[in-house]
Protein backbone atom coordinates (compact mmCIF):
# COMPACT_ATOMS: atom_id res chain seq x y z
CA UNK A 1 0.00 0.00 0.00
CA UNK A 2 2.56 2.41 0.64
CA UNK A 3 4.24 1.91 -2.93
CA UNK A 4 0.86 2.31 -4.11
CA UNK A 5 0.18 5.50 -2.79
CA UNK A 6 3.42 6.78 -3.67
CA UNK A 7 3.04 5.76 -7.40
CA UNK A 8 1.60 7.96 -10.19
CA UNK A 9 -0.68 6.25 -12.12
CA UNK A 10 -1.85 3.91 -9.12
CA UNK A 11 -5.75 3.83 -8.71
CA UNK A 12 -4.12 4.76 -4.95
CA UNK A 13 -2.08 7.22 -5.72
CA UNK A 14 -1.82 9.93 -2.78
CA UNK A 15 -4.84 7.96 -1.66
CA UNK A 16 -3.14 8.77 1.92
CA UNK A 17 -4.09 7.17 5.38
CA UNK A 18 -5.26 9.22 8.63
CA UNK A 19 -3.27 8.31 11.60
CA UNK A 20 -7.07 6.42 12.45
CA UNK A 21 -7.24 4.79 9.74
CA UNK A 22 -3.61 3.38 9.95
CA UNK A 23 -4.27 2.08 13.59
CA UNK A 24 -7.33 0.12 12.26
CA UNK A 25 -5.59 -2.07 9.39
CA UNK A 26 -2.40 -2.39 10.78
CA UNK A 27 -2.20 -1.32 14.88
CA UNK A 28 -1.83 -4.53 17.14
CA UNK A 29 -5.14 -6.40 17.80
CA UNK A 30 -6.58 -5.49 21.11
CA UNK A 31 -6.58 -9.29 22.14
CA UNK A 32 -2.86 -8.70 21.24
CA UNK A 33 -2.12 -5.69 23.35
CA UNK A 34 -4.39 -7.09 26.29
CA UNK A 35 -2.03 -10.27 26.26
CA UNK A 36 1.19 -8.15 26.65
CA UNK A 37 0.12 -5.70 29.13
CA UNK A 38 -1.25 -8.66 31.72
CA UNK A 39 1.81 -10.85 31.08
CA UNK A 40 4.49 -7.79 32.09
CA UNK A 41 2.02 -5.95 34.13
CA UNK A 42 1.88 -10.09 36.41
CA UNK A 43 5.26 -9.54 36.60
CA UNK A 44 5.56 -6.40 38.28
CA UNK A 45 6.16 -4.27 35.63
CA UNK A 46 4.10 -0.82 34.96
CA UNK A 47 2.62 -0.74 31.70
CA UNK A 48 0.97 2.19 30.13
CA UNK A 49 -0.37 2.70 26.16
CA UNK A 50 -0.72 1.74 23.89
CA UNK A 51 0.66 4.42 21.58
CA UNK A 52 -1.98 6.04 19.43
CA UNK A 53 -0.90 4.08 16.18
CA UNK A 54 -1.24 0.71 18.54
CA UNK A 55 2.06 -0.23 17.61
CA UNK A 56 4.32 0.02 21.03
CA UNK A 57 3.22 -0.34 25.10
CA UNK A 58 5.56 1.81 27.53
CA UNK A 59 7.31 -0.30 30.21
CA UNK A 60 8.90 0.77 33.31
CA UNK A 61 9.99 -1.55 36.20
CA UNK A 62 13.60 -1.60 38.40
CA UNK A 63 16.49 -2.97 36.26
CA UNK A 64 16.33 -6.45 38.47
CA UNK A 65 12.67 -7.28 37.34
CA UNK A 66 13.10 -6.05 33.61
CA UNK A 67 16.36 -8.04 34.02
CA UNK A 68 14.18 -11.31 35.37
CA UNK A 69 11.29 -10.81 33.06
CA UNK A 70 12.51 -10.31 30.00
CA UNK A 71 15.21 -13.13 31.17
CA UNK A 72 17.91 -10.85 29.42
CA UNK A 73 20.99 -11.96 32.42
CA UNK A 74 21.86 -8.66 33.63
CA UNK A 75 22.56 -5.22 33.13
CA UNK A 76 25.96 -4.34 32.91
CA UNK A 77 27.76 -0.13 32.86
CA UNK A 78 30.25 0.58 29.97
CA UNK A 79 32.12 3.82 30.45
CA UNK A 80 31.93 5.43 26.62
CA UNK A 81 35.16 7.02 24.58
CA UNK A 82 33.37 10.34 25.73
CA UNK A 83 33.64 9.30 29.46
CA UNK A 84 29.99 8.93 30.15
CA UNK A 85 28.74 6.16 31.27
CA UNK A 86 25.78 3.46 29.29
CA UNK A 87 24.01 0.20 30.26
CA UNK A 88 23.36 -2.58 28.61
CA UNK A 89 21.97 -5.77 29.00
CA UNK A 90 23.99 -9.16 28.93
CA UNK A 91 21.27 -11.34 26.86
CA UNK A 92 18.66 -11.39 23.94
CA UNK A 93 15.29 -10.78 25.21
CA UNK A 94 12.64 -13.53 25.20
CA UNK A 95 8.98 -13.88 26.02
CA UNK A 96 7.02 -16.93 26.55
CA UNK A 97 5.76 -18.58 23.48
CA UNK A 98 2.35 -17.49 23.56
CA UNK A 99 3.36 -13.86 23.14
CA UNK A 100 6.13 -14.75 20.27
CA UNK A 101 3.57 -13.28 17.31
CA UNK A 102 2.64 -10.50 19.42
CA UNK A 103 5.71 -8.80 19.85
CA UNK A 104 8.56 -7.23 17.53
CA UNK A 105 11.10 -6.15 19.45
CA UNK A 106 11.96 -4.35 22.67
CA UNK A 107 13.83 -0.98 22.83
CA UNK A 108 15.46 0.30 25.87
CA UNK A 109 17.63 -2.53 26.84
CA UNK A 110 20.66 -0.90 26.01
CA UNK A 111 21.84 2.84 26.35
CA UNK A 112 24.90 2.34 24.28
CA UNK A 113 23.29 3.10 20.67
CA UNK A 114 23.16 6.96 21.03
CA UNK A 115 22.28 9.25 17.89
CA UNK A 116 24.75 11.72 17.14
CA UNK A 117 24.50 15.08 15.02
CA UNK A 118 25.84 14.83 11.90
CA UNK A 119 28.17 18.00 12.51
CA UNK A 120 29.81 16.09 15.49
CA UNK A 121 32.88 16.03 13.59
CA UNK A 122 32.72 20.11 12.81
CA UNK A 123 34.16 22.73 15.43
CA UNK A 124 34.44 26.80 15.65
CA UNK A 125 38.10 26.58 14.97
CA UNK A 126 37.98 23.66 12.00
CA UNK A 127 35.51 24.05 9.78
CA UNK A 128 35.83 22.52 5.82
CA UNK A 129 36.23 25.87 3.93
CA UNK A 130 33.51 24.48 1.55
CA UNK A 131 30.91 22.43 3.58
CA UNK A 132 28.33 19.76 2.79
CA UNK A 133 25.40 21.32 1.04
CA UNK A 134 22.15 19.07 2.50
CA UNK A 135 24.21 18.58 5.54
CA UNK A 136 24.47 20.91 8.63
CA UNK A 137 28.31 21.29 9.09
CA UNK A 138 29.13 24.24 6.31
CA UNK A 139 29.32 26.62 9.08
CA UNK A 140 30.95 27.36 12.44
CA UNK A 141 28.30 26.74 15.20
CA UNK A 142 29.69 28.44 17.51
CA UNK A 143 28.58 32.01 18.70
CA UNK A 144 30.76 34.93 16.48
CA UNK A 145 30.57 38.59 17.27
CA UNK A 146 31.22 38.88 13.58
CA UNK A 147 28.38 37.84 12.38
CA UNK A 148 25.81 38.75 14.80
CA UNK A 149 23.81 40.74 12.00
CA UNK A 150 22.92 40.52 8.34
CA UNK A 151 25.80 42.55 7.61
CA UNK A 152 28.59 40.90 9.39
CA UNK A 153 26.81 37.37 8.39
CA UNK A 154 26.74 37.78 4.49
CA UNK A 155 30.48 39.69 4.60
CA UNK A 156 31.95 35.91 5.93
CA UNK A 157 34.10 34.50 3.66
CA UNK A 158 34.15 30.82 2.57
CA UNK A 159 30.34 30.51 3.69
CA UNK A 160 27.10 30.48 1.59
CA UNK A 161 23.92 32.50 2.62
CA UNK A 162 20.06 30.70 1.69
CA UNK A 163 20.06 33.50 -1.24
CA UNK A 164 23.60 31.38 -2.77
CA UNK A 165 21.74 27.73 -2.29
CA UNK A 166 18.63 28.69 -3.91
CA UNK A 167 20.24 30.42 -6.55
CA UNK A 168 22.60 27.53 -6.97
CA UNK A 169 19.92 24.77 -6.88
CA UNK A 170 16.87 26.38 -9.06
CA UNK A 171 14.80 27.29 -6.21
CA UNK A 172 14.25 30.62 -7.86
CA UNK A 173 12.35 29.72 -10.47
CA UNK A 174 9.74 27.88 -7.94
CA UNK A 175 9.62 30.85 -5.66
CA UNK A 176 8.50 32.83 -8.99
CA UNK A 177 5.62 30.16 -9.37
CA UNK A 178 4.53 30.98 -6.02
CA UNK A 179 6.32 27.68 -4.50
CA UNK A 180 8.05 29.05 -1.31
CA UNK A 181 6.46 26.17 1.55
CA UNK A 182 2.82 28.53 1.56
CA UNK A 183 0.24 26.04 2.83
CA UNK A 184 2.98 23.18 4.22
CA UNK A 185 3.74 22.19 7.52
CA UNK A 186 7.21 21.04 8.08
CA UNK A 187 9.06 19.42 11.05
CA UNK A 188 12.29 18.95 12.15
CA UNK A 189 13.68 15.51 14.24
CA UNK A 190 15.92 17.12 17.23
CA UNK A 191 17.48 15.08 19.97
CA UNK A 192 19.17 18.79 21.54
CA UNK A 193 16.75 22.00 22.33
CA UNK A 194 17.95 25.47 20.92
CA UNK A 195 18.32 28.94 21.34
CA UNK A 196 15.24 30.56 20.29
CA UNK A 197 16.95 33.75 20.20
CA UNK A 198 19.34 32.79 17.60
CA UNK A 199 16.21 31.75 15.84
CA UNK A 200 14.32 34.82 15.57
CA UNK A 201 18.12 37.11 14.43
CA UNK A 202 17.98 34.48 11.84
CA UNK A 203 13.98 35.51 10.84
CA UNK A 204 14.65 38.84 11.44
CA UNK A 205 17.71 38.88 9.39
CA UNK A 206 16.06 37.12 6.32
CA UNK A 207 12.51 39.15 6.60
CA UNK A 208 10.90 35.42 7.23
CA UNK A 209 8.02 35.17 10.01
CA UNK A 210 7.55 31.56 10.26
CA UNK A 211 5.78 30.48 13.43
CA UNK A 212 7.82 27.91 15.46
CA UNK A 213 6.17 25.10 17.45
CA UNK A 214 8.46 23.91 20.31
CA UNK A 215 7.14 19.68 20.43
CA UNK A 216 9.14 18.21 23.26
CA UNK A 217 8.65 14.58 24.09
CA UNK A 218 10.36 14.89 27.85
CA UNK A 219 11.39 17.47 30.41
CA UNK A 220 14.93 18.85 30.82
CA UNK A 221 15.94 18.62 27.14
CA UNK A 222 18.90 21.08 26.90
CA UNK A 223 20.81 23.64 25.20
CA UNK A 224 24.22 21.96 24.72
CA UNK A 225 25.62 19.51 22.40
CA UNK A 226 23.67 19.11 19.14
CA UNK A 227 22.43 23.21 19.48
CA UNK A 228 24.17 24.18 17.01
CA UNK A 229 22.74 21.17 14.46
CA UNK A 230 19.78 21.62 15.64
CA UNK A 231 19.70 25.65 15.32
CA UNK A 232 21.52 25.15 11.63
CA UNK A 233 18.24 22.73 10.67
CA UNK A 234 15.97 25.26 11.38
CA UNK A 235 17.40 27.91 10.18
CA UNK A 236 17.89 25.93 6.49
CA UNK A 237 14.10 25.30 6.54
CA UNK A 238 13.33 28.99 7.44
CA UNK A 239 16.36 29.94 4.43
CA UNK A 240 15.02 27.85 1.80
CA UNK A 241 10.99 27.55 2.99
CA UNK A 242 10.75 31.04 4.17
CA UNK A 243 6.50 31.12 3.51
CA UNK A 244 6.55 27.58 5.43
CA UNK A 245 2.80 27.73 7.40
CA UNK A 246 4.42 26.26 10.11
CA UNK A 247 7.32 24.79 11.34
CA UNK A 248 7.28 22.06 14.20
CA UNK A 249 10.59 21.31 16.41
CA UNK A 250 9.96 17.69 17.71
CA UNK A 251 12.84 17.23 20.76
CA UNK A 252 13.50 14.11 22.89
CA UNK A 253 16.30 12.15 24.90
CA UNK A 254 19.21 11.26 22.53
CA UNK A 255 18.00 7.48 23.45
CA UNK A 256 16.66 4.45 21.79
CA UNK A 257 13.37 5.01 23.61
CA UNK A 258 13.28 8.73 22.77
CA UNK A 259 14.21 8.51 19.25
CA UNK A 260 11.01 5.83 18.76
CA UNK A 261 8.88 7.63 20.77
CA UNK A 262 9.97 11.21 18.77
CA UNK A 263 9.19 9.17 15.08
CA UNK A 264 5.95 7.77 16.56
CA UNK A 265 4.72 11.23 17.41
CA UNK A 266 5.64 12.95 14.46
CA UNK A 267 3.69 10.36 12.54
CA UNK A 268 0.38 10.09 14.99
CA UNK A 269 0.42 13.95 15.09
CA UNK A 270 0.35 13.41 11.14
CA UNK A 271 0.88 17.43 10.32
CA UNK A 272 3.92 18.11 8.98
CA UNK A 273 4.07 16.83 5.34
CA UNK A 274 8.06 17.17 5.42
CA UNK A 275 9.97 15.51 8.04
CA UNK A 276 14.03 16.71 8.15
CA UNK A 277 16.55 14.79 10.23
CA UNK A 278 20.11 15.49 10.28
CA UNK A 279 20.69 13.00 12.85
CA UNK A 280 21.67 9.38 12.79
CA UNK A 281 23.05 6.24 14.40
CA UNK A 282 25.22 3.62 13.07
CA UNK A 283 23.12 1.36 11.54
CA UNK A 284 24.64 -2.15 12.98
CA UNK A 285 23.90 -0.81 16.31
CA UNK A 286 20.50 0.05 15.72
CA UNK A 287 19.60 -3.19 14.70
CA UNK A 288 21.24 -4.77 17.65
CA UNK A 289 19.19 -2.65 19.75
CA UNK A 290 15.96 -3.20 18.30
CA UNK A 291 15.65 0.01 17.10
CA UNK A 292 15.73 -0.46 13.20
CA UNK A 293 12.96 -2.71 12.85
CA UNK A 294 10.52 -0.47 14.73
CA UNK A 295 11.39 2.34 13.13
CA UNK A 296 10.93 1.32 9.55
CA UNK A 297 7.16 0.46 10.37
CA UNK A 298 7.10 4.43 11.49
CA UNK A 299 8.43 5.33 8.49
CA UNK A 300 6.13 2.86 6.43
CA UNK A 301 3.37 4.30 8.71
CA UNK A 302 4.18 7.91 7.19
CA UNK A 303 4.93 6.90 3.61
CA UNK A 304 1.00 5.88 3.82
CA UNK A 305 0.00 9.21 5.32
CA UNK A 306 1.80 11.18 2.55
CA UNK A 307 4.54 12.61 5.05
CA UNK A 308 8.10 12.51 3.53
CA UNK A 309 10.95 12.00 5.81
CA UNK A 310 14.28 13.11 4.73
CA UNK A 311 17.87 12.16 6.75
CA UNK A 312 21.29 13.35 6.09
CA UNK A 313 23.53 10.59 5.74
CA UNK A 314 26.34 10.89 7.97
CA UNK A 315 29.37 13.05 8.11
CA UNK A 316 31.93 9.43 8.65
CA UNK A 317 31.82 8.41 5.03
CA UNK A 318 31.82 4.79 4.49
CA UNK A 319 32.66 4.21 7.98
CA UNK A 320 29.28 4.81 9.68
CA UNK A 321 30.45 2.86 13.03
CA UNK A 322 33.39 5.31 13.41
CA UNK A 323 32.35 7.51 15.66
CA UNK A 324 30.02 5.60 18.04
CA UNK A 325 32.67 2.87 18.63
CA UNK A 326 35.61 3.47 16.42
CA UNK A 327 34.84 0.68 13.84
CA UNK A 328 36.53 0.97 10.57
CA UNK A 329 34.22 -1.43 9.11
CA UNK A 330 31.79 -0.37 6.35
CA UNK A 331 28.54 0.45 7.80
CA UNK A 332 26.00 3.02 6.89
CA UNK A 333 23.40 5.11 8.96
CA UNK A 334 20.39 5.18 10.30
CA UNK A 335 17.52 6.70 9.38
CA UNK A 336 19.27 7.50 6.51
CA UNK A 337 19.64 4.03 4.78
CA UNK A 338 15.34 3.29 6.24
CA UNK A 339 13.77 2.37 2.82
CA UNK A 340 11.19 4.61 3.58
CA UNK A 341 13.35 7.19 4.14
CA UNK A 342 15.19 9.70 1.48
CA UNK A 343 18.79 9.74 2.45
CA UNK A 344 20.50 13.28 1.19
CA UNK A 345 24.42 13.14 1.24
CA UNK A 346 27.11 16.03 1.26
CA UNK A 347 28.45 18.08 -1.19
CA UNK A 348 31.49 20.29 -1.84
CA UNK A 349 30.08 23.21 -3.76
CA UNK A 350 33.43 25.16 -5.28
CA UNK A 351 30.43 27.57 -6.95
CA UNK A 352 27.33 28.80 -6.07
CA UNK A 353 26.29 28.73 -9.79
CA UNK A 354 23.47 27.77 -11.46
CA UNK A 355 24.18 24.72 -12.25
CA UNK A 356 26.78 24.83 -9.05
CA UNK A 357 30.07 23.39 -9.36
CA UNK A 358 30.32 20.29 -7.15
CA UNK A 359 32.60 17.44 -6.33
CA UNK A 360 31.36 14.85 -3.70
CA UNK A 361 32.44 16.03 -0.35
CA UNK A 362 35.28 14.40 1.40
CA UNK A 363 37.55 16.43 4.42
CA UNK A 364 38.51 13.13 6.46
CA UNK A 365 42.41 14.45 6.66
CA UNK A 366 41.04 17.11 8.47
CA UNK A 367 39.46 15.72 10.51
CA UNK A 368 36.27 17.52 9.37
CA UNK A 369 34.55 14.22 7.99
CA UNK A 370 33.15 13.29 4.68
CA UNK A 371 29.54 12.14 3.36
CA UNK A 372 28.04 9.07 3.96
CA UNK A 373 25.76 6.65 1.61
Amino acid sequence: MAAAVSTLGSGAYRHYLSPGEFRSAFGASQSSIAAVRGYLSNQGLLVSGPSPNGLALTVDGPASVVAQVLRVGRFNNYELPSGEVGYAATGTPEVPAPLASAVAGVIGLSSLAVATPANEFASSTNVPSRGPTGQASAVAISADPEVSNCVGANSVADAYTAQDYASAYGLDSLYQQGHAGQGVTAAVFELASYNSNDIAKYQQCYGTDVPIRNIGLSPGIRVGSGTGEVELDIEDLLGLAPKLSELEVYEAPPTGVGIYNEYSRIASDDSARVVSTSWGVCEPDAIGSGLLGAENTIFAEMALQGQTVVAATGDSGSEGCLRSDGSTALAVSDPASQPYVTGVGGTTMVSPSSPPVETAWNESANPAGAGGG
